[in-house]
């Protein structure tokens, strides 16, 4: 039943509101007075919330690796750059991935391969600008692949880099 994400949502709670009780079908938080800021009051509930729906989804199996559940996880959540990072290492560091993007960018070849730049797809949220979300990753340097090109990768994901929305694949 507990799972990686729903262990990190409810470390997260405890954490911030150490009166926290979660029970069968409920969770019940306490604290002293107001919130003090209408943002400190959407966190609040916010975290509540999102350790509820976790709470009462139905667990299937594996957590899922193909991109759009991945970027959603990460970024189109109530997370910071710091849990976002962490939710990263906990759920998705060194996972297999076949994901495909375009090409922004081609850079060197090297030992590794040809290197290269894709657009993974775009995320809500405050950590990037424009929500682009970027992955390095290389390719067999006999691939042909030019700017604009859409291609797909196969590799673990090995970091990210949270504020700049950027993964490493190989």
């Amino acid at each position: 039943f507990m799972t990686e994400r729903r262990r990190l949502l409810v470390e997260r709670l405890v954490g911030q509101w150490p009166s926290v009780e979660i029970g069968q079908g409920q969770i019940r938080l306490w604290i002293d007075g107001l919130e003090s800021t209408p943002s400190r009051l959407t966190d609040t509930v916010s975290a509540i919330v999102a350790t509820a729906e976790a709470m009462t989804r139905p667990v299937t199996g594996e957590v899922g690796t193909d991109a759009g559940y991945v970027l959603s996880s990460l970024f189109n959540s109530n997370l910071d750059v710091e849990e976002i990072s962490e939710q990263f290492d906990l759920l998705f560091r060194d996972r297999p991935v076949t994901w495909s993007g375009e090409v922004l960018q081609v850079g060197a070849v090297d030992a590794a391969g040809q290197r290269i730049a894709l657009l993974i797809g775009s995320a809500n949220g405050e950590t990037a600008e424009s929500g682009r979300v970027v992955a390095l990753t290389v390719v067999d340097p006999s691939t042909d692949v030019d700017r604009g090109d859409v291609v797909e990768v196969d590799g673990k994901l090995l970091n990210l880099d949270a504020k700049k929305r950027l993964f490493r694949i190989e």
